[in-house]
């Protein structure tokens, strides 16, 4: 089965002096997935992973000196299609990167920089490769601000009736209507997911439910009061039409989200598939991160530690040994109608009937730092 992704785009950072670089992975030469799915499941181990070599900088950047900033200088990546990638840095410069034409594009600056950002994005399916789109950012801790540049959007699109081509324009998004109610003082985005192909943009806030932002109206409409199954950003198959996701215990999970726009009711998790093939010494880093591939293959990534033995730090931290990015190709397979989804382990629940299969592994080492892994695209 062939890959409809190709590449998967890793930004990394050389800390030591600041540079930010793309770097390309070829998929079909990692070997993550097995030529043909499986028969029977077979169970990843830690000593069975292959080693993946870092491939080679396609562009480097560096942030731009801030006064403002003091010594957080930092670039945000945000994939707009495989090979389309918008750069902001933290005084809100923004450029357009195109990897498959590595060329690079001056974009519209943000109405304000980003501290903690969350993204969707929508390729515009008229444009070759994603040549246009769409990219939502928004702050992932709200707070009462009533100026502009908390949730904005890069578009694609003719400024004006008397525009005869598409250019890239940004324009300031209106929050959710709780954010400007008097007593209100913070919140955070703990799910977002795109749904009916781009028309919305469903968000659970803590604290305050699940809204839904209409992206044609440009209006905000409360879904619930309940919050999406799935933390952090949903990815969704159209193979399956289920939405893929990371549980809060890490897990990864499955909803069928569209019942939130059709019904308007709480989507229930599908099932789980869990990474008991890892190491007990090894310390996870932020949430596991997901890139579909295409044909109902994904490809997880998990960013862990370990720590050197008996070795602290003066305020009793433990001194880390490295930095360990696990690469792992899954596939969901649909297996017809039926009370529930299941994976490896044979744990299943109610909704859709289908099959998480583990194909293999391979393991990055990063020990001096040279190229930490910031983002993956």
């Amino acid at each position: 089965m062939s890959l409809r992704r190709r590449f998967l785009n890793l930004a990394t950072l050389n800390s030591e002096h600041c540079i930010y670089s793309i770097r390309r992975m070829d998929m079909s030469r990692q070997h993550l997935f097995y030529p043909a799915t499986p028969t029977e499941q077979k169970k990843l181990s830690f000593q069975e992973m292959e080693s993946i070599q870092m491939p080679p900088i396609s562009a480097s950047f560096h942030p731009n000196p801030s006064p403002y900033a003091g010594d957080r200088w930092k670039i945000h990546f945000f994939g707009l299609s495989e090979n389309k990638i918008i750069c902001t840095d933290q005084s809100g410069l923004s450029l357009l990167y195109d990897a498959g034409l590595e060329s690079s594009l001056i974009m519209p600056s943000l109405h304000r920089p980003k501290g903690g950002p969350i993204t969707l994005s929508v390729p515009d399916s008229d444009e070759q490769d994603g040549g246009g789109g769409r990219l939502y950012i928004m702050e992932q801790s709200l707070r009462p601000r009533p100026e502009k540049g908390q949730f904005e959007a890069f578009l694609y699109a003719k400024p004006d009736k008397l525009c005869l081509e598409k250019v890239w324009c940004r324009h300031s998004l209106p929050l959710p209507p709780f954010v400007l109610k008097p007593g209100f003082k913070h919140t955070w985005v703990c799910s977002h997911a795109v749904l009916g192909g781009g028309s919305h943009l469903c968000m659970s806030f803590e604290g305050f439910g699940t809204y839904c932002f209409d992206t044609t109206m440009g209006e905000w409409s409360h879904a619930g009061d309940w919050m999406l199954p799935l933390y952090g950003k949903a990815v969704y198959l159209p193979e399956l039409n289920v939405w893929l996701g990371i549980r809060e215990d890490r897990l990864l999970g499955v909803s069928d989200l569209s019942s939130v726009l059709t019904a308007g009711e709480k989507p229930e998790l599908c099932g789980i598939l869990g990474n008991d093939y890892f190491p007990p010494d090894w310390e996870p880093l932020g949430l596991p991160q997901i890139v579909s591939t295409g044909s109902g293959r994904m490809c997880i990534l998990n960013l862990v530690q370990t720590m050197l033995k008996d070795a602290y730090r003066w305020s009793g931290v433990p001194v880390v040994d490295e930095q360990l990015i696990v690469f792992t190709g899954v596939e969901l397979l649909a297996c017809g109608n039926g009370d529930g989804i299941v994976d490896g382990s044979g744990s299943s629940e109610k909704g859709k009937v289908l099959q998480m299969i583990n194909h293999k592994s391979g393991i990055y080492r990063s020990s001096d730092g040279t190229a930490t892994i910031e983002a993956v695209l």
